[in-house]
């Protein structure tokens, strides 16, 4: 078998891959720093290749106003890294290793004693199964051709356990004040990991692992229609631009918080 590949993007102004073929499907990864930001890009992202029919895909993003968020996403995704490719090389079970990996990332941040933070969310994919994980608010989506949402992960938060047990909607969660407040995180004590339902990958279905410059700029059905048809680099470049556009240029209607955004989607081979 080859080497794993891995795909590692940090700390950059602007930054794309196109994987092309990875786990029997395509994917691409996107980095971009907030458009009024003068810091640091605070989110990471991983892509590893194992083998042509499995691939871990990750997004970590530093909790802002924290010293070392920049670095507490990179040693998340690099820990990941790490931890995958040793398990490949072998020939252990992927799952134990990005479980250990999480659990190393978070000792890891927390023995920098500096209040740094990241969020994390994490797919693997083997054989048109895809296996969640996440810590945080940065989340796991998939969605059908059609639009209609196979999955999508529960924000670590009081408002993202509130829309989820039906108390308010989305487009009242999105503007609401506590909506940034989170209680789980890498760097965190007492960090817990949620690992979602084992999923079965349609042929047309859309992946999105993404940071919370995503998911508190659009509604939910935004980004499902933006990425669930056409060519895959493509709707990546749609949804950071309708995501961008909302950051820039708010409207009462519509939800806005300046972010980086970080993410990656992928979609199976349609045979």
């Amino acid at each position: 078998m080859p080497d794993p590949e891995a795909t590692i993007l940090l700390t950059e102004h602007d930054a794309r891959k196109l994987l092309t073929p990875i786990a029997r499907g395509s994917g691409v990864i996107r980095i971009l720093q907030g458009p009024t930001k003068t810091g640091p890009n605070e989110d990471a992202a991983l892509a590893i290749a194992l083998g042509p029919n499995e691939a871990v895909l990750a997004i970590a993003d530093g909790c802002g106003g924290h010293s070392g968020a920049a670095e507490a996403a990179s040693i998340a995704v690099r820990t990941i890294a790490d931890h995958v490719a040793r398990a490949f090389a072998d020939k252990t079970e992927t799952r134990a290793a990005i479980l250990r990996a999480i659990d190393d990332a978070n000792r890891a941040v927390l023995e920098l004693r500096s209040g740094a933070a990241c969020t994390l969310a994490v797919a693997e994919i083997e054989n048109r199964f895809v296996q969640p994980y996440h810590v945080g608010d940065a989340q796991v989506l998939i969605v059908g051709q059609r639009g209609r949402v196979h999955h999508q992960s529960v924000a670590h938060s009081p408002v993202g356990y509130a829309v989820h047990a039906g108390l308010i909607d989305e487009p009242a969660a999105i503007r609401h004040v506590d909506r940034h407040v989170i209680n789980n995180a890498i760097g965190m004590e007492g960090m817990r990991i949620e690992v979602g339902p084992l999923i079965t990958l349609a042929p047309r279905d859309t992946l999105l692992v993404a940071s919370d410059g995503i998911y508190d700029n659009l509604l939910l059905k935004e980004i499902a229609d933006l990425i669930r048809t056409g060519p895959l680099d493509q709707a990546a470049d749609k949804l950071v631009d309708a995501a961008r556009h909302r950051m820039t240029d708010p409207t009462p209607d519509h939800p806005t918080k300046t972010d980086d955004i970080g993410l990656a989607l992928f979609r199976p081979n349609p045979n």
